[in-house]
């Protein structure tokens, strides 16, 4: 008995050495070949495929099934369902009535737990630890889950567990911030190196570049009542990136590891930034969804230098724990590069709310007939976006314009009024009162002879 645990453990080992070793010699190799280095996202789900119908369950029971789909990882999923409080149901569909979508729900006051499980094509609808043997890390250019919520009316925990073995696991999580409300959509990144070691893992941690299942729990005890659905589960390394020109950084200028803190009510994460920003500041607006939704300049507000001189209106989302934090830069001297003394606003200390008419201090030297970009950024906290341009930032959202500004008053310098240099008016004038006069001389003649006859 011994002997077989301890050679199938060697087994194990030497596959996982073998096949890295082997794999990533061989990528080495290839990408110093080519030059380049390409990412594969890792697809776990996209949530189209499968003939799942809504497994619904109530009174402190479970229900569990497994369905073939070719868009998941491993050919299929697992789904469990478990409700632990409340009088009413707890239910899970996935592509109901071809949706595309994952959904989870739960019925007023009442709260459960929701479970999906890639682990092969096992026939069964429980963790199978080695039922896969896929590398999610794609030799180190894949750094993280990718999730994309398009529904959620409150906080659910998230929970991401990987397997290599059933003695080697590791998991992590996230709260949804909730109010996120069909058809907006908000992405979620949430990196490797946040997964610690499972409790239970006695082995160690697992390997990403060897992963026999992937597990996510859906948990409704954060707060009853809650729905969330999502549209897609992948592996990548996306980031929410700016799209200001290159001059204002590098090709990774400004980025952040989305999670559902944000501007507006829509943040997108992209594989890369823009291959060409263009001069508007406009290309991630039009990449997925349009998440540049979150600050306007405040209306009929005349703009001035100094503390105060201008206002923007602005809204927040997502703010888990207040207050967050807006910091803000405008190019006002138009060199392509943010320096000291463009901030608008510097780690404005804020909570979910609209806000209007904030004041911001104007740069000197800004003048208000021309177009100047700007370049706003929400962090959890305070330095955490101090600085227009670092990268990887965890959490918040960088929203990029570019502000047109037009002349505040016109002056009036000359006004004169003349007649034609031609006399065309004093003429047609004069032809029309000998008209008039004519005709009232016809109309006495005419008069006369009539009272005459008479």
């Amino acid at each position: 008995m011994f002997w077989n645990g301890f050679s199938n453990n060697i087994l194990r080992e030497m596959r996982k050495f073998n096949r890295k070793s082997l794999l990533g010699v061989v990528a080495i190799l290839t990408l110093a070949i080519a030059g380049v280095a390409l990412a594969a996202a890792v697809q776990v789900d996209d949530f189209n495929t499968g003939s799942l119908g809504e497994i619904s369950v109530s009174a402190g029971t479970s229900g569990n099934t497994e369905d073939a789909a070719g868009s998941a990882l491993g050919d299929e999923r697992d789904i469990v369902v478990t409700h632990i409080a409340g009088t009413g149901s707890v239910s899970m569909a996935v592509n109901f009535l071809n949706s595309g979508w994952l959904a989870y729900t739960s019925g007023s006051g009442v709260s459960g737990k929701g479970f999906l499980i890639w682990d092969g094509n096992d026939n069964d609808a429980f963790v199978n630890a080695h039922g896969m043997n896929v590398d999610i890390d794609d030799f180190g250019s894949n750094d993280g889950f990718h999730i994309e919520v398009i529904d959620n009316d409150r906080p659910v925990r998230v929970v991401i567990r990987v397997y290599s073995s059933a003695t080697e696991w590791s998991e992590a999580s996230f709260i949804t911030p909730g109010n996120i409300l069909f058809p907006n959509h908000v992405d979620f990144f949430l990196p490797f190196s946040n997964f610690a070691q499972g409790a239970g893992a006695v082995d160690g941690p697992a390997d990403f570049f060897a992963v026999s299942a992937i597990e996510l729990e859906l948990d409704g005890t954060v707060s009853t009542s809650a729905d969330i659905s999502m549209d897609f589960l992948d592996v990548d390394n996306f980031r929410d990136y700016g799209d200001l020109p290159d001059t204002f950084g590098t090709a990774t200028d400004a980025s952040h590891m989305a999670n559902g803190l944000r501007l507006g009510t829509q943040v997108d994460i992209e594989a890369s930034k823009p291959a060409a920003p263009g001069t508007t500041a406009n290309v991630d607006d039009n990449t997925e969804a349009d998440d540049e939704d979150g600050v306007a300049r405040t209306p009929g507000v005349n703009w001035s230098v100094g503390p105060g001189g201008g206002q923007i209106n602005f809204s927040v989302n997502g703010c888990t724990a207040a207050p967050c934090y807006l910091n803000a830069w405008m190019d006002s001297n138009q060199n392509n590069t943010f320096e000291a003394g463009e901030e608008l606003l510097s780690d404005l200390p804020v909570g979910n709310a609209t806000y209007t008419a904030v004041p911001v201090t104007v740069p000197a030297g800004t003048s208000f007939n021309t177009a100047y970009y700007a370049r706003f950024r929400i962090c959890n906290s305070p330095t955490d976006c101090a600085d227009p341009v670092i990268t990887d930032v965890t959490g918040g959202e960088v929203e990029d314009y570019y502000w047109s500004f037009g002349p505040t008053s016109v002056t009036l310098s000359f006004l004169d009024a003349r007649p034609e240099d031609n006399g065309s008016s004093v003429l047609f004038l004069s032809s029309l009162a000998l008209v008039l006069v004519a005709s009232l001389l016809v109309f006495r003649q005419t008069r006369r002879a009539a009272l005459q006859r008479e």
